[in-house]
């Protein structure tokens, strides 16, 4: 069972909340002002003396213990209840509850199945390709693939109606909801660089960091690709060990508390990395993932590559309650080792590039990789034999196909300069120089995206072979 207690480094003296359950001269006898809360007991008496409806003590407490929470002016303080803390617990110890469905939104506004994640309630049901519709008896086409997969969440045993459309016809498909095994790490070779995606800071992913470090060591790794988007952050102690891979003593953060007083958190033991390090973060990039992040870029270790980070360098701490309930408050703020306050702001990456394939592609491009291929269907895109488990939208038009700009860019390895006023798109490549009008027959544009004709693009660029056959396209540069 999750151990709330181990996420603590010091018991909190929960005055306001115990005085919810203690009588007056219990709160009196603690040193606290009676009148502070005589005030919750009147209340109380008045709700079971005169209420229409009878209301349980518990849910009274709890929703007290809400409105304390809520008036903290600490947006990432929190209480959960028993059965909250339960599932969150069952959370960490069984993996995620939802369908496992991949989806993508493709440009016709179809929720369009791309992937189903193994052993989740999805896997063996839905097929590739398949158009979600319908969830239960909410139609969502008009919403897309983000609320269809919340949708597509619950709590275990939970049943869902899946309507599809399948080869024109339509179908309903029952889920049964269960949690299904979720690595908090995965880990590939790419010719000679090691990629390890991390998914959050869970209690042994230092443990399971360095075992997947050193199996790709053991396989001839020469750089790193640590990706870390998406990852809401986790455990602070994770998070330091994991920096000891990569330094041998240095200053990792500096915290603050209530005291005022402001430590180095260091480490002392680690090992310095003697391989070039990329680290790939988004906006969803939080937490303890910004804190090994902001650690090895200020530190010079690692190229940071992707878009502004999340912005939260606040760290709580969870204090199990007698009940089984939890209460969690933020009792540190922390600063990079160069003293960035980076709450609210995030990190800037050194190599800034917004959309997830292009960050994928130009993390490898920044590890060394002079070669890309990428292959795209409708259901997945790999580059350089990695399945990123996405895909993107691809307009064909009398034969000529038009891909986004931004990905054939990032796989030519290209500098994009934007001239906004002429509505212009520069692709630099080396001495190779070409400007795009986004007005002509070049481009086509979809929902916000901008496509670009490929054929054109080879025009001045020979380097860049393509080919699109049976519904694959192939690029190489």
């Amino acid at each position: 069972m999750l151990d709330w207690k181990k996420v603590s480094v010091k018991r909190l003296a929960t005055v306001v909340i115990a005085s919810l359950l203690l009588s007056s001269s219990q709160v009196a006898a603690s040193g606290v002002d009676v009148s502070s809360y005589q005030k919750i007991e009147e209340v109380k008496q008045i709700i079971d003396q005169y209420h229409l409806e009878q209301v349980e003590e518990k849910d009274i407490i709890d929703d007290a213990i809400d409105g304390i929470v809520n008036g903290l002016d600490d947006p990432y303080a929190s209480y959960y209840s028993q059965k909250d803390a339960e599932q969150i617990t069952q959370l960490f110890e069984e993996g995620y509850v939802d369908s496992g469905l991949v989806l993508h939104d493709d440009l016709d506004g179809n929720v369009i199945v791309i992937d189903t994640l193994e052993n989740s309630a999805s896997d063996g049901k839905l097929e590739l390709g398949d158009i979600i519709t319908k969830i239960d008896v909410e139609d969502i086409t008009a919403y897309g693939a983000v609320y269809a997969a919340y949708w597509l969440s619950g709590s275990d045993g939970d049943e869902i109606t899946v309507t599809v459309l399948r080869n024109g016809e339509e179908r309903e498909i029952k889920l049964t909801l269960t949690p299904y095994d979720f690595s908090s790490i995965e880990s590939t070779m790419i010719h000679d660089i090691g990629y390890i995606k991390m998914k959050q800071f869970s209690e042994d992913a230092d443990e399971s960091f360095k075992q997947h470090l050193d199996r790709l060591k053991e396989q001839g790794m020469e750089k790193l690709v640590f990706d870390l988007r998406n990852n809401p952050g986790g455990f602070v102690d994770t998070a330091m060990n994991i920096v000891k891979n990569f330094m041998d003593k240095a200053v990792v953060m500096y915290t603050t508390d209530a005291s005022g007083i402001t430590i180095p958190a260091t480490i002392i033991d680690g090992k310095n990395a003697d391989f070039p390090v990329v680290i790939l973060v988004n906006e969803e990039s939080a937490s303890a993932s910004e804190l090994l992040t902001g650690a090895l870029q200020d530190h010079e270790v690692a190229t940071v590559v992707g878009n502004w980070t999340y912005g939260k360098a606040r760290i709580q701490q969870y204090f199990p309650l007698s009940d089984g309930s939890v209460f969690g408050l933020t009792i540190q703020h922390y600063l990079t080792p160069n003293k960035r306050d980076i709450n609210y702001i995030g990190l800037l990456p050194d190599v800034y590039v917004y959309e997830e394939i292009p960050q994928f592609i130009t993390a490898l491009h920044t590890a060394g990789v002079k070669q890309m291929e990428l292959k795209r269907t409708p259901y997945g895109v790999e580059v350089n034999g990695h399945d990123l488990q996405a895909t993107f939208n691809m307009v064909e038009n009398e034969g000529t196909i038009y891909i986004p700009y931004t990905i054939l860019g990032a796989l030519m390895n290209a500098e994009i300069v934007y001239d906004y006023e002429k509505e212009t798109v520069q692709f630099i490549q080396g001495e190779q120089s070409t400007i795009y009008d986004m007005n002509s027959e070049v481009f086509q544009a979809y929902n916000e995206t901008y496509f670009i004709d490929v054929a054109v693009v080879q025009q001045t660029f020979p380097q860049l072979q393509w080919s699109n056959k049976d519904g694959e396209l192939h690029l190489k540069y």
